[in-house]
């Protein structure tokens, strides 16, 4: 059994109430993990950079908890789940609700009756045509002939995704990676993953474990020159 998840220390961290919306907790989980990221501590406080990393993954796993909370219920921990439609339709009145005795009675022999008549008209028609019933529900197969063997072809393999690489263009970055959390004009942001660009094309990365870049290694090759 899953040991439970802390929605409390969640909103803690992020400085929102039990009662914040998704966009909400979107907005504040950029701006925590712009604050805690380790690139920012690395060089003044070694250790600092650590314990903010360390903070970094359990938020993150946090904030995956909540949004997966929100996909199932359709509301973040804690919030209130969304109210019916208020056009519903009415309930009749007490007077329409009730038919008098002598129609029901007279509306359940009609439907009775309607009953036997299907019941009798399909045992008919099993007695008459038993072995049409049969053939109809049997499926149809066509042999087909001994020559027309279809010729066997390799398989059609698709072509795989290039690897993050410097001089690569931003269009082809948003079509690698996706979408960034954070997105400047010079510099890209994928939680505690980054891209930097230099004139419009990749510069310099960085893929952190705790979110890594796709088709990209930890730390980039030594840098190239960019034409």
């Amino acid at each position: 059994m899953a040991a439970p998840v802390d929605f409390l220390r969640l909103y803690q961290e992020l400085n929102l109430s039990s009662g914040a919306s998704l966009e909400e907790l979107k907005r504040a989980y950029r701006r925590r993990v712009s604050e805690l990221h380790p690139d920012r501590l690395a060089q003044s406080d070694v250790a600092a950079a650590r314990r903010a990393a360390e903070r970094l993954q359990d938020l993150t796993v946090l904030y995956g908890a909540a949004t997966e909370f929100h996909v199932r219920h359709g509301r973040l921990p804690g919030g209130v789940a969304p109210r019916r439609a208020a056009f519903e339709t009415p309930p009749p009145p007490s007077s329409a609700v009730s038919a008098p005795a002598p129609v029901r009675r007279s509306l359940r022999g009609a439907l009775l009756g309607i009953g036997l008549l299907i019941l009798c008209a399909w045992m008919f028609w099993v007695a008459q045509y038993p072995e049409d019933d049969a053939a109809s529900s049997e499926p149809e197969t066509i042999a087909e002939p001994a020559t027309a063997v279809a010729p066997l072809r390799p398989p059609v393999r698709e072509p795989a995704l290039p690897a993050l690489d410097f001089g690569m263009l931003k269009r082809d970055v948003l079509a690698l990676q996706g979408e960034p959390l954070i997105r400047g004009d010079d510099r890209w942001e994928y939680g505690p993953s980054w891209i930097s660009f230099d004139k419009g094309k990749v510069s310099d990365w960085y893929s952190s474990p705790l979110r890594p870049l796709r088709h990209a290694s930890q730390n980039p090759p030594p840098r190239k020159e960019i034409r």
